[in-house]
């Protein structure tokens, strides 16, 4: 592993490492094959996007920062229903911190689904204008700016501010961070969720969504940790999601890899069957709320980690 003096975006520091290299031409591949999204915009004529990992931290990213996706690359994502989704395990488990005289700030908050369960007062941020835009029919404050922009005229205003499935899309994480900080009142909570790079998920079949210009950071529970060495935060909750239906699929193949012969095949067989009848016998809520049915979610973590933070000055 060779010491480079890049610079962390979460520290700020050079104390990183080099973990190698993706190669372009096959990222450019993968995303039209698998999800019909031609990025060679964003790459130019790279052929390589680096990957380092903040030493302080153990948080890793892509560089260079430029490959990250835009607005209209999210907008041609929005067409797959399972891109937005209303309401998932996180919005349940935040919502349980949330009171209703809270003044709340959700971050790329999509088409609105979570501030529209919530009851107290709430805005949103979003920069795909055709989520902000299906967000308001839904009674949804919604403004498209970025948090730095919104904390240069809100400081200290929000007692909550939550952040769901977003971080791992910022490439300037140090910025992000102390931004949605300065827009909390001291005591004030900051929810985060993020991919869980050390789930099973990540490690054994490595998705394309994981890889620029849709995440810039792979983040884990203890890179996380380390963004209390950036801002006056400590932790407060830590909770990994538990194997969700939508999910099952990938428990199955992760097990079935493990055997060999007849029983592979059996256990895929097996396992489609038993998904299909989850997602068509548990009610919609239920499913999104985080109430796994598999046997294998206490061995095998889901798909995301969450963490609430309290502000301590």
């Amino acid at each position: 592993m060779n010491t480079s003096q890049h610079t962390s975006p979460v520290t700020l520091s050079t104390n990183t490492s080099s973990l190698g290299s993706v190669d372009v031409r096959w990222l450019i591949a993968e995303y039209s094959r698998q999800l019909k999204v031609d990025i060679s915009r964003f790459v130019g004529d790279l052929h390589e996007i680096s990957v380092f990992r903040c030493e302080d931290t153990g948080y890793s990213y892509y560089h260079p920062f430029s490959v990250a996706g835009d607005a209209s690359f999210y907008e041609e994502l929005q067409r797959y229903s399972w891109y937005y989704m209303d309401w998932k395990w996180e919005h349940e488990t935040a919502k349980r911190h949330v009171v209703p005289d809270m003044h709340v700030l959700e971050i790329g908050c999509g088409e609105g689904g979570f501030l529209q369960g919530l009851q107290a007062s709430s805005v949103g941020l979003e920069l795909n204008e055709k989520a902000a835009v299906t967000a308001r029919s839904k009674g949804v404050a919604v403004l498209t700016e970025t948090i730095q922009e919104h904390a240069r005229r809100h400081k200290g205003e929000y007692d909550c501010v939550c952040c769901f499935q977003v971080l791992e899309h910022i490439a300037q994480v140090h910025e992000f961070i102390t931004s949605s900080i300065e827009v909390l009142e001291p005591g004030g909570i900051l929810v985060l969720s993020v991919p869980n790079n050390d789930s099973f998920i990540f490690k054994e079949f490595s998705p394309i969504l994981n890889y620029p210009p849709h995440h810039m950071g792979l983040w884990s529970v203890n890179s996380l940790l380390g963004l209390q060495k950036i801002a006056a935060i400590r932790v407060e909750a830590v909770f990994l999601e538990p194997l969700q239906p939508y999910h099952f699929g990938y428990g199955a193949d992760f097990l079935a890899g493990r055997l060999s012969g007849p029983h592979s095949s059996i256990v895929r067989r097996a396992a489609a069957k038993l998904e299909r009848i989850l997602l068509r016998e548990l009610p919609p809520l239920q499913q999104m709320a985080g109430a796994s049915t598999s046997a294998l979610a206490p061995y095998l973590p889901g798909h995301s980690a969450l963490m609430i933070f309290g502000k301590t000055a």
